[in-house]
């Protein structure tokens, strides 16, 4: 075998020439476009797979890693802007969504009126007033309205309202001083007075008030109780039969004394003159003035109006002389219990 030779490194050594490159054909006037073999401009003749190679050979030479070029910023804000169609129907629908939610929300509200103050209670699921009121812990009284009532299944959006309802009672009374029964006027004894009888009446009865959460709704009356009392009255007539003075012989000092009479004529009457120094005559009675004193208007019943204007010997104590018209009538007084009411003091009678 031969031995290869050794190259010296001292020496120079040819370098490998390029290799030639076939001149370019250059195309003739009709001949058509230039050969597909070589693009214009391009180096060595390739011939070219027409389906790896591409159109631009300049862009098979760029890395894949190479920056895009910049956009201007009002283009990427029009690029990332979406449209105004998709913008419209997102609206509208997120604007449908919140209306639904809020109507069913509101929908299934319930208000409840309790005390002066509204309570507003959401809940999709509804039961009874009852339930409803116990959740809040209102308790409703036998006399209570409650709207709906306590066992009716709430609605969606009903409104709830429990009315406190109170009573009281009020007591009232009514005096009637004087209810005229009948009269009888007489003028036997020293002037015109008229005997009144009646009763005195106190009505008594009670008031219910109904409220409504404080207010006053309603008040109705109950039956009146009426007491009687029994009244006797002495009215003091004048010249033309009008009241000068009235005596409720009720509210008058009375006492019960012993009676006698005495008439004009009369042994034991000394004369005509009373110790008050009027003349006797019907009316003037004799009195002991530790008991009844004298000038003292006076009723005794049956007897009929009187002044106190005389005394006597006999006359001591409870014991009232009673002067009448004859010896005959003196017999109806004799030792006879009497009531004298002592109607006030006066210069005449």
């Amino acid at each position: 075998m031969e031995t290869p030779e050794t190259p010296n490194p001292e020496e120079p050594q040819e370098q490998p020439k390029p290799p030639q490159q076939a001149p370019v054909p250059r195309p003739r006037p009709g001949m058509g476009s230039m050969p597909k073999g070589r693009p214009l401009g391009s180096g060595a003749y390739k011939p070219l797979d027409s389906a790896a190679a591409p159109d631009n050979p300049e862009k098979t030479q760029e890395p894949k890693d190479a920056p895009e070029p910049k956009k201007d910023f009002k283009t990427q804000i029009a690029a990332a802007k979406p449209s105004s169609k998709l913008v419209m129907t997102n609206g509208i629908i997120i604007f449908l969504v919140a209306l639904a939610y809020v109507s069913l929300v509101f929908v299934s509200r319930n208000s409840i009126l309790v005390d002066g103050k509204t309570i507003h209670h959401y809940s999709f699921t509804k039961g009874t007033t009852r339930q409803l009121l116990a959740e809040y812990k209102i308790e409703a009284g036998e006399k209570d309205i409650v709207t709906p009532p306590l066992d009716k299944k709430v609605r969606w959006g009903e409104k709830v309202q429990l009315v406190r309802v109170t009573e009281n009672f009020e007591k009232k009374s009514e005096t009637v001083d004087f209810v005229l029964e009948w009269k009888n006027q007489t003028t036997k004894n020293l002037r015109k007075v008229e005997v009144q009888h009646g009763h005195r009446e106190v009505k008594v009865w009670y008031v219910k008030h109904k409220f409504h959460d404080g207010k006053e709704v309603s008040s109705e009356d109950s039956t009146k109780i009426v007491n009687k009392t029994p009244v006797e009255r002495l009215v003091l007539l004048d010249g033309r039969d009008y009241a000068q003075t009235t005596y409720d012989l009720s509210k008058c000092k009375k006492l019960v004394v012993t009676a006698t009479a005495y008439w004009k004529g009369d042994k034991q009457v000394p004369g005509v003159v009373t110790y008050s120094g009027h003349k006797v005559e019907r009316g003037l009675v004799a009195v002991d003035p530790k008991t009844i004193p004298l000038g003292w208007r006076l009723y005794i019943p049956e007897y009929g109006y009187a002044y106190s204007s005389d005394t006597g010997s006999k006359i001591k104590g409870n014991r009232i002389d009673l002067f009448v018209e004859s010896k005959k009538a003196s017999k109806k007084w004799e030792y006879n219990k009497v009531t004298v009411y002592l109607l006030e003091k006066a210069a005449k009678w």
